[in-house]
């Protein structure tokens, strides 16, 4: 497919690679299920599991190699935007207007200032900055479901529904008769999951903060 990657054959990889991990999940959760009767359940469900179980205990140390191998990856990306942000918050004035589909989303920050010693600094305290400060934040969370009801109320919503619909509104041209229907769902998709987002966040917002005090 990457050899000669027209759009038909790359949404077919894309579908392929989404329907076997679904069915990789599925297979895994059954067989979860079937191996042990974890009730009651708890938000992370290895601690469902008792600790001398051998076989949980290999699935525990390769999600801790999972979390530590995956950890640096995320930071990059995270680096690269909050140092993109500040470039272009410093700079004083853009006077040239360039093609949006030409342009880069993010300036390559490596190519600018590989060969400065400053830009090298300004990478590695960036990445420790955003290292500690994750880690600080996650040694604050008392349970994995706190995480779960944010991202799952907030964020989910926000990059699945929300975002996908928004940018196709803003592309789409309202004068085209063609994408009249497929403007009209984005709109209803957007008006749906906006209300669910705000209600759903308020509730893992008030399940977090108030709740238990009033237990």
């Amino acid at each position: 497919e990457l050899r000669n990657p027209t759009p038909a054959r790359v949404n077919n990889l894309i579908r392929s690679t989404y329907a076997s991990s679904v069915l990789f999940y599925i297979a895994l959760g059954i067989l979860g299920s079937l191996y042990a009767s974890c009730t009651p359940l708890q938000s992370n469900v290895l601690k469902s599991f008792s600790d001398d179980d051998s076989i949980i205990l290999v699935g525990r140390i390769c999600l801790t190699f999972t979390i530590a191998l995956a950890y640096p990856m995320l930071v990059v990306p995270a680096r690269n935007v909050l140092l993109s942000t500040s470039t272009l918050s410093s700079s004083k004035s853009y006077s040239q207007e360039k093609d949006e589909l030409e342009e880069e989303l993010l300036p390559s920050l490596e190519e600018e200032e590989s060969n400065t010693s400053d830009g090298k600094w300004k990478r590695i305290l960036a990445a420790v900055f955003i290292t500690w400060l994750a880690t600080a934040m996650a040694c604050c969370v008392s349970s994995i479901a706190v995480v779960w009801d944010f991202l799952g109320s907030s964020l989910s919503i926000l990059l699945a529904f929300v975002l996908p619909c928004g940018s196709y509104l803003k592309l789409s041209s309202p004068k085209e008769e063609s994408q009249k229907n497929l403007r009209i769902s984005a709109w209803i998709i957007v008006f749906l999951s906006v209300p669910i987002m705000v209600i759903g966040t308020s509730n893992a917002f008030y399940t977090t903060f108030f709740k238990k005090h009033h237990t």
